[in-house]
This record gives C-alpha cells, sequence and structure tokens, in this order.
C-alpha cells in the first residue's frame, strides 16, 4: 500500500493547503483591486484631457 500512502492528502485538502489558497486568493483579489483602481485613474485623466481638449 506504499503507492496509496498520501494520497488522501490530494484528494482532501489539508487545512493548511486549504489555508494557503485562501492566502493565494486573496492576494490576487488585492492585486486585481489595485489594477482596477489604476484603471479608473487612467480613464479619469483621459477624460479630463478629453475634456479640455477641443476637440
Amino acid at each position: 500500500m506504499a503507492a496509496v500512502q498520501g494520497g488522501d492528502d490530494v484528494l482532501t485538502p489539508s487545512k493548511k493547503s486549504t489555508e494557503a489558497c485562501r492566502k493565494d486568493l486573496e492576494s490576487i483579489n488585492n492585486q486585481l483591486e489595485a489594477s482596477i483602481r489604476d484603471i479608473e485613474k487612467s480613464l479619469v485623466s483621459m477624460e479630463e484631457r478629453f475634456s479640455s481638449s477641443n476637440c
């Protein structure tokens, strides 16, 4: 049964791996939120430049 040993860890994530996944997801979420804020700032800046131009 040596081949099966540890197999449950793959099918049933341990608390540690679940916590690590949660932290990874939080990190990705924070990066996405920061990117969205940067895009919003860029859009506002573009809008201001466009509205102040003679177009």
